[in-house]
C-alpha cells in the first residue's frame, strides 16, 4: 500500500450527509481546509468497460467518473491529489470501492487527470465547486 505523509485525516473520521443530487450539499460536514473526505483511491477500467454500474448505466473508462460507498448517484464533487497538484470533477455513478483502505474509485480516465494510474495515492474530495477545481 502506497501512502503519502499527507494522510493526516482518518478515513473515517469524517463523516457524510448529502442533502441532494448535484454538487455536494452545502450542510455536508467538512475539516477545517473545506474537505469532505481524504484518503486513499484508486481506479478501475478496462475489466469493467460497459458493464451495467450500481446506477445502471454502462461504465464508460473514459467518463470522469466514480464509485463511492454513500454519495449519491448523479453527485457531482471535486477530487484534488496534494501529490500532483492535480483536480479534477468526477460524476458518482457506482458503489465502491470494495477494498477496505480506500474511499472512492475512479475511472481510468479521472484517474489519468489526477496523475495517479501508476498507484493508488491520496486524495481530497471537495465540493465540485470548491476554488481548487475551477482551474483553467
Amino acid at each position: 500500500m502506497y501512502v503519502t505523509s499527507t494522510a493526516v485525516a482518518s478515513v473515517n473520521s469524517v463523516a457524510l450527509a448529502v442533502a441532494s443530487v448535484g454538487s455536494v450539499a452545502s450542510n455536508t460536514v467538512r475539516d477545517a481546509a473545506g474537505v469532505i473526505q481524504h484518503g486513499i483511491a484508486s481506479w478501475y477500467g478496462a475489466k469493467f468497460q460497459n458493464k451495467r454500474t450500481a446506477n445502471g448505466e454502462r461504465f464508460n473508462m473514459n467518463d470522469l467518473t466514480a464509485a463511492h460507498r454513500t454519495l449519491p448517484f448523479g453527485t457531482r464533487l471535486c477530487a484534488h491529489s496534494p501529490l500532483t497538484g492535480k483536480s479534477v470533477i468526477v460524476r458518482i455513478n457506482d458503489r465502491g470501492p470494495f477494498v477496505k483502505d480506500r474511499i472512492i474509485d475512479f475511472s481510468k480516465a479521472a484517474a489519468q487527470a489526477l496523475g495517479i494510474l501508476q498507484k493508488p495515492d491520496v486524495v481530497a474530495l471537495l465540493d465540485s465547486s470548491d476554488k481548487r477545481c475551477l482551474k483553467g
